[in-house]
């Protein structure tokens, strides 16, 4: 049947032009029908391979085949986890609480339960008429008084995606190339939806072996740093551990390991706390708390030793030479100050400053030891490496007092600066 020129290449004609003399009636000629078809399958075909937005995908689907078979109304619903619901995922020429908004149940009364068990098409050509199902009030609402349901197959393994529906505002008879063409393009809209879910699952698959290998690549790394900073570390303890040896001195042997002995315990247990932190640094806390764990929990009415200070993180090159530090003032304290005597006392409070400077400032108070009458008339191995510790190792200042009551100690050292060459 000859078509005039208004029509374009790619339209859906519902009513075609007749050259004159043609008989047929306009828009029921057979050929004109399939030709709707074919052009419906062919430009949702190409969107289909085109886009990869699945409700732009459902939306233009539902718009393409009200066009074929010249309807108002067209509707893709969705199961729902649970398999006993749908839901009206897109549609066209519906009221806007419709789509995203109505679900259908799926029970013995539905002609989507029907469509979805038997995976066949279920028609409906009068809804008025139709003695085998219930349909929902929307449908009525919306003038709908014929629907067809054809199933959106799953793939393998997976459950049908829903129902194609489209709605007639009058009664009609779908032709069986009215059904074949749904069934078509219902399989067609069906490997689409496929193609998004395995699209999306490649490039979840994808992004989860990116990430892992993002993962192993940074736990490698970290491993390396730590290997580094490992082998840096036990350079530098042995280091220190070596001119303690040879600078420390004794009036007899046992006296010389006693002393050895309680330099190295405090390194070592500085090399335990940033092993335990992977060596990120180590608490402050935990430091003195190592250095005077008898004197905090000691028997008697109350700890000789008190730790008061806020949360603070010595950076990882400054944990072992403060150690150093704290365990030199620790033995001058056992030995000759606040903690020879039953009686005597050590407060040790801390704070830090924020930027741009970023000090911890620590005091350490003795009382309750013997009377101190003044500074020493000589300096010993620990008050040396006392203060080239603080001074020249951590870039930080000391300050002692000798008050009568006992010695105070006033230090403060950097702790945003970086001590990975000490």
């Amino acid at each position: 049947m000859p078509v005039t020129a208004r029509q374009d290449a790619t339209a859906l004609p519902c009513e075609v032009v007749l050259a004159p003399g043609d008989g047929h009636a306009a828009g029921h000629d057979e050929r004109d029908e399939r030709l709707r078809h074919q052009i419906a399958l062919a430009r949702f075909g190409e969107l289909a391979l085109r886009s990869e937005d699945l409700d732009e995908i459902l939306t233009e689907a539902c718009r393409l085949v009200a066009e074929a078979l010249c309807l108002d109304l067209a509707k893709v619903v969705e199961l729902q986890s649970g398999g006993r619901t749908l839901l009206v995922r897109a549609g066209i020429g519906w009221a806007s609480d419709v789509v995203g908004v109505v679900t259908l149940p799926l029970d013995e009364a539905s002609p989507e339960s029907l469509a979805i068990t038997t995976g066949e098409p279920v028609i409906s050509p009068d809804i008025h008429q139709e003695t085998r199902f219930q349909y929902p009030d929307f449908l009525r609402k919306n003038g709908v008084q014929a629907v067809a349901n054809v199933a959106i197959i799953g793939s393998k393994d997976h459950p049908e995606f829903g129902l194609l529906q489209v709605d007639s505002r009058t009664p009609r008879e779908f032709t069986s190339n009215d059904v074949i063409f749904l069934r078509g393009y219902a399989n067609l809209l069906a490997a689409a939806v496929d193609r998004l879910r395995v699209l999306g699952e490649t490039r979840e698959r994808s992004a989860e072996l990116e990430r892992r290998v993002a993962e192993a690549k940074a736990a490698a790394e970290r491993q390396a740093f730590l290997a580094r900073e490992l082998d840096h570390r036990a350079k530098n303890m042995l280091a220190v551990v070596h001119a303690v040896l040879h600078l420390t001195r004794a009036d007899d042997i046992p006296s010389f390991i006693r002393i050895i002995d309680g330099r190295v315990a405090a390194l070592a247990r500085a090399q335990t706390l940033l092993a335990a932190d992977r060596w990120s640094g180590a608490d402050l806390h935990a430091v003195l708390r190592g250095e005077f764990d008898s004197y905090v929990d000691g028997e008697g009415p109350g700890p000789r030793v008190t730790l008061r200070g806020p949360p603070v993180a010595l950076p990882a090159g400054a944990a072992q030479p403060f150690s150093m530090a704290v365990h030199e003032l620790a033995t001058n304290a056992v030995k000759y100050g606040g903690l020879s005597t039953p009686s005597g006392h050590l407060d040790i409070t801390w704070h830090r400053e924020g930027p741009p400077g970023d000090f911890l400032r620590m005091r350490w108070t003795e009382s309750g030891g013997p009377r101190v009458k003044g500074p020493p008339d000589r300096q010993g191995f620990g008050s040396r490496l006392l203060s080239s510790t603080l001074r020249s190792q951590l870039r930080g200042t000391l300050l002692m007092t000798w008050e009568a009551t006992g010695i105070v100690c006033d230090l403060a050292l950097p702790l945003s600066a970086s001590f990975d060459k000490l």
